[in-house]
């Protein structure tokens, strides 16, 4: 049982890196994407907030949202863990 655990946990720790890698490439292109559009003037967002005002909200979004998936992730593995002991 010990193994499966361990092997849960690896898992676990491959999604939160995998995870951590999407998030910071769905911040270049929010960022790169948020660049052309005020390039081109069509984004009146632009002129009330700036990118990096953009930037800092969408990447606290992206780190609420995968604690909750981490914590949720690890309630489940306790939960499976307590039905096989």
């Amino acid at each position: 049982m010990n193994n499966i655990f361990e092997c849960h946990r690896m898992a676990l720790a491959l999604l939160v890196s995998v995870a951590a890698v999407l998030e910071r490439l769905v911040l270049v292109l929010v960022v790169v994407a948020l660049s052309v559009a005020a390039a081109l003037g069509r984004l009146e967002l632009v002129l009330e907030m700036s990118v990096l005002e953009l930037t800092a909200e969408i990447a606290a979004r992206h780190r609420q949202n995968k604690s909750q998936i981490v914590k949720l992730t690890l309630d489940v593995l306790h939960d499976r863990h307590q039905i096989g002991d």
